[in-house]
């Protein structure tokens, strides 16, 4: 049997295995938002355009 704290433990570096991997796209989909805001946008929206390298379905954010 695992001891919990070594479950856990591995469990957390798998997060942070996949916060790595997408960091680079949510940093992007970040960037958006700053330039929406900068751009005096009141209320900000998610565009799948900024993001055309992730194969994300469009239609679902309509």
């Amino acid at each position: 049997m695992i001891p919990v704290d070594l479950a856990v433990g591995l469990l957390a570096l798998g997060n942070l295995i996949a916060l790595a991997f997408l960091f680079k796209t949510g940093q992007k989909a970040l960037n958006d938002y700053d330039q929406q805001l900068k751009a005096g946008v009141k209320q900000p929206v998610f565009n799948t355009s900024e993001l055309h390298d992730v194969n994300l379905d469009r239609q679902s954010w309509k």
